[in-house]
């Protein structure tokens, strides 16, 4: 989310833990947003990123497909939401390699917002 306006360059032209950076304040707000989790933010071995105790470094997608998920059903079940769907490519929505399943908390008056509890994917 907001890419053109938390995604920056990095500061130093040969970094070498990647081109691109966003403040990792950002992404502890955007994972309690989604997930409603506490990150700590912190370099994860194995990782396509770096954290350098403020900023995340990474390298941007170089051509690569752009997939979205498409909410196609909605079940609630004991007090919370079953949603089901397809992944699709942004620029070929013929193009659906995958279905998902996602467990969500509903809405509420207090939040305005769903919050993920899980996500599957399964591949075709």
């Amino acid at each position: 989310n907001n890419f053109k306006s938390r995604v920056k360059r990095c500061a130093d032209k040969n970094c070498p833990y990647g081109s691109l950076t966003i403040d990792g304040k950002f992404v502890a707000e955007t994972v309690k947003k989604y997930f409603d989790i506490d990150l700590k933010n912190r370099n994860m071995e194995g990782s396509d990123f770096h954290y350098d105790g403020k900023l995340y470094h990474f390298e941007g997608a170089d051509g690569e497909s752009v997939y979205y998920a498409q909410v196609k059903q909605v079940f609630e079940e004991a007090g919370m939401l079953r949603m089901t769907g397809d992944i699709y490519n942004v620029e070929d929505e013929s193009d659906r390699p995958a279905t998902f399943e996602a467990w969500v908390t509903p809405k509420t008056k207090q939040r305005n917002r769903y919050t993920i509890l899980s996500l599957e994917t399964q591949w075709k």
